[in-house]
């Protein structure tokens, strides 16, 4: 990782369907349905000893992503039911966020083989929070590497990878301080809670011949009052050189 801000541009594309529970029938206790597309750039460096992730993004949210048709396209053609119509009705409304970020961790070996990466995140836009955690990896992930994490989950994964094999295993938690979220109207829907937990972790497999792949799950606590308990998620990758 440089030392220089801006020696290192990561770009940043992405899509989110954010559902709720029941998709054909509208429940007013329910999160509302939401879509966004997001574009943004992020830079990272060394201060000192300190892992800086800095960034801007402009997320549009609503139906102008055109993501609820996508879902109902793809839904429908395997056979799966589709967004009724009042829940896309009810769904939350455009609008264009910009978003900034800023993540700071360090990495304090325990052994040969074992690191763990204490981190604070501030984020404020289109979902405005602290959050502070750790990541616990035991094998050769992130040595001499450049992790990103992802948004929803919080794992982490490489950008820029090394050339170990082998398998590493990482487990990880975190939780945030919520001020405000477009996801959660003030107006309409319930209302966000104020702290949001994770828990993670994962398996990753590299092996000599250009070929990565990972597989993980998420926890995510509850996020509204009236949530009926938390979630489980899976997260998955598969990278092949060629």
């Amino acid at each position: 990782m440089p030392s220089g801000i801006g020696e290192i541009i990561e770009l940043r594309l992405g899509a989110e369907i954010i559902a709720p529970e029941n998709l054909t029938t509208f429940r007013r206790a329910d999160r509302r349905y939401a879509t966004s597309l997001s574009i943004g750039a992020h830079t990272h460096y060394l201060a000192g000893k300190t892992e800086v992730a800095a960034g801007v993004d402009l997320v549009f949210v609503g139906p102008q992503t055109g993501l609820s048709q996508f879902q109902r396209a793809l839904h429908n053609a395997l056979g799966v039911p589709e967004p009724d119509d009042s829940v896309l009705r009810n769904q939350v409304a455009n609008s264009i966020n910009p978003t900034v970020s800023l993540e700071l961790g360090r990495s304090l070996d325990l052994s040969e083989r074992t690191h763990v990466r204490p981190f604070v995140e501030a984020r404020a836009g289109v979902e405005t929070y602290m959050r502070a955690g750790f990541d616990l990896t035991f094998g050769a992930l992130g040595r001499g590497e450049l992790l990103t994490r992802d948004t929803v989950s919080g794992q982490r994964y490489p950008t820029i990878a090394n050339d170990w094999t082998g398998l590493s295993a990482v487990f990880g938690a975190d939780i945030a301080y919520v001020g405000s979220s477009v996801y959660f109207p003030e107006t309409r829907g319930p209302v966000v809670n104020k702290t949001r937990e994770r828990v993670r972790l994962g398996v990753h497999w590299q092996g000599k011949k250009d070929t990565a792949m990972f597989y993980g799950m998420t926890w995510l606590g509850e996020e509204f009052e009236g949530q009926d308990g938390g979630q489980l998620i899976g997260s998955a990758r598969l990278n092949y050189r060629f």
